[in-house]
Parts: structure tokens; C-alpha cells; sequence
């Protein structure tokens, strides 16, 4: 049996004839050459089965190397004077400090909160918070804090669809619009 996964195979006295006279033309690349193989032997012949069959043989697709000598070198890029160093000063140990004057940065403005704060988690009777071993089955199943078994729960009692309280709900789905209300709205 072959170690082989896929058979190659063999070229033909005929096709390695046409290929050497393609090759020694040097108009076609080996797409092309591939392409007018496959037609005139009636059997697909792929652009790497060219490549690979001119390095065997010797030779070498001249029209895709002299394509590529052809293309437009590009314009030399004109010497534009450097820009000036920043210059540098150590302020401790493994430390630099910008000393040009930069213009100074604007001051950073706090976040705006766009949702209502969280409502206050129900607590146990020992004043903790729950966890998912002690929530009541009635109770808000919003993650406040941790993650995992070591979770706390806000534990409110949910609504009647859904498994959070009404607060929670509302930042868990969005409402959907219909299309008669945006066009009232517009």
C-alpha cells in the first residue's frame, strides 16, 4: 500500500512535449499553461502540477518572472526632515519623563450612568447575602457578587415570567417596540 494519501498522476511523453514548448516560449504563465494542458489532454491539470513539473524538468516559467520584473517600481519616497526627539529626563530608577511641551490633556469627565442603581439584596435571617444553596425558590436569580458556587444572589421575589425581580428584568431585556409606536414617535 502507497504512504501515500492521493495518487499522482503521470505525465504523459505528449503533455511533457507541449509543456517544454509553452515553457520555451515564455509568453503563458503556468496558469495558463495549465489551463490550455487541462483542454487539450482532457484532464485536469492544476497550476502547482505545472510549477511542480518545470522544477523537475529543469526549467522555468519566464512570463511570470518577466511580468513581474515589468510592473512600475514605485517613485522614491522624497526625505522629509525627522521629527525632533522628544527630549527626556530620569525621574528615578527606570523612569523617563517627557520634558517637551505638549499641550495638556483635557480633564477626564466621570461616566455617566444611564441605569437606576440596584435595588438592596434580600438578606439571610444572619445578615449575609444569598447563596445558591440557601435561595428561596421564589427569589431573584440576579448574580450581585462572585461567580460559581461561591455566587450571591439578589433575591428578591421575581415576577411571574421571568426569574428576576422587576428592577433586574428590566436591565436583562429590552422592550420591543412596535412599528405604530415608532411611528408616533416620529
Amino acid at each position: 500500500m502507497s504512504s501515500r494519501r492521493f495518487s499522482r498522476p503521470e505525465w504523459s511523453d505528449k503533455e511533457i512535449g507541449a509543456l517544454r514548448k509553452m515553457a520555451d516560449g515564455g509568453k503563458l504563465t503556468t496558469g495558463a499553461m495549465a489551463r490550455l494542458l487541462s483542454d487539450q489532454f482532457h484532464r485536469p491539470i492544476s497550476r502547482n502540477a505545472v510549477c511542480g513539473k518545470l522544477k523537475r524538468l529543469g526549467l522555468e516559467a519566464k512570463a511570470g518572472k518577466r511580468l513581474a520584473a515589468e510592473k512600475p517600481k514605485p517613485a522614491p519616497k522624497t526625505k522629509q526632515e525627522p521629527k525632533p526627539k522628544p527630549k527626556l529626563a530620569a525621574v528615578g530608577r527606570n523612569v523617563l519623563v517627557r520634558l517637551h511641551s505638549a499641550p495638556p490633556l483635557p480633564p477626564r469627565a466621570e461616566p455617566v450612568r444611564r441605569r437606576a442603581p440596584d435595588p438592596d439584596p434580600v438578606l439571610r435571617p444572619d445578615g449575609k447575602r444569598h447563596t445558591l444553596e440557601t435561595l428561596p425558590r421564589t427569589g431573584c436569580r440576579w448574580i450581585i457578587a462572585g461567580e460559581g458556587v461561591a455566587a450571591e444572589f439578589c433575591a428578591r421575589q421575581h415576577t411571574e415570567h421571568s426569574p428576576y425581580c422587576e428592577a433586574h428584568t428590566a436591565r436583562a431585556w429590552r422592550r420591543q417596540i412596535n412599528t405604530e409606536e415608532q411611528e408616533e414617535a416620529a
